[in-house]
């Protein structure tokens, strides 16, 4: 779970950067669902395109 949080942490940040240049929740949902990171599924959901 540490390690879990942790990323989600850094991939928060780093999603945080590229938002002015990229998809920020795009690219969030991507790295989620690459991972298969259940624990983001709630945050990925409110987006309403989580698959």
């Amino acid at each position: 779970v540490t390690g879990a949080h942790t990323f989600a942490v850094w991939a928060r940040a780093v999603g945080t950067r590229v938002a002015t240049t990229y998809d920020g929740p795009a690219l969030m949902r991507t790295l989620g669902h690459g991972l298969d990171l259940d624990q983001l599924g709630p945050a990925l959901d409110q987006e309403g395109h989580h698959s």
